[in-house]
């Protein structure tokens, strides 16, 4: 599911990227729906390789929730920096989902719809 590259040297492991972190791709991929287009409830959850060396072993996840007739996604998701200048490293916001993630390509992990999902989603909240 998430394809691995190493590069072995004699100092260990690195990860090689062709930017840095401030100009890696974050264009959506085109996998999740369109708001104004699905009326029914939806919860999917995303997952894309970590950044630099902390891909090797960590994924990034999103939980994107969007109840019935509303116009947008709601996007939660745990950023680890934010806990320095935040009270919580959740982060909790609309915003484009299924984008890449400082160039790791999002797979959908999870795709719940319709009925009862509504439910699902007070609990998320």
């Amino acid at each position: 599911m998430f394809p691995l590259v190493f590069v072995f040297l004699s100092a260990g492991f690195i990860s090689v990227h062709a930017q840095d972190w401030r100009r890696a791709s974050r264009e959506q991929v085109g996998r999740a729906p369109d708001p104004a287009e699905v009326s029914e409830a939806v919860v999917q959850v995303y997952a894309a390789r970590a950044w630099e060396f902390r891909g090797f072993i960590g994924v990034h996840t999103q939980i994107a929730i969007k109840g019935t007739d509303a116009p947008a996604f709601t996007v939660y998701e745990v950023i680890g920096w934010r806990l320095r200048r935040n009270d919580t490293a959740v982060a909790i916001r609309e915003r484009r989902l299924d984008s890449r993630w400082y160039g790791s390509k999002p797979e959908l992990l999870s795709d719940i719809r319709g009925a009862g999902v509504d439910e699902i989603i007070a609990r998320v909240h």
